[in-house]
């Protein structure tokens, strides 16, 4: 485990849901990694999905996380972000 105690929370749900630990880990390799800092209020890791493909995982105070965003997904697809809604 990575991080202060709320980074193993994923970890226990995890193994509470039957998953392996590492599983993941070995699905998709953790390429880099933004650590939580106070300043910036989120932390994202980059993961490779396969030769030609990268995904990142963002996590923080949705606060933030809407500030990172400018699209939304809905029923009706993509559109602008409504960040009331």
């Amino acid at each position: 485990m990575e991080g202060d105690p709320t980074e193993g929370a994923p970890l226990v749900m995890g193994r509470k849901a039957g998953m392996e630990e590492g599983t993941g880990a070995a699905a998709l390799p953790r390429i880099d990694c933004i650590r939580f800092e106070s300043e910036h209020r989120f932390m994202a890791t980059l993961h490779r999905i396969g030769t030609d493909e990268d995904l990142i995982l963002v996590k923080g105070t949705p606060e933030r996380i809407l500030d990172l965003c400018g699209r939304q997904a809905g029923q009706q697809g993509k559109g602008p972000l409504d960040a009331d809604y």
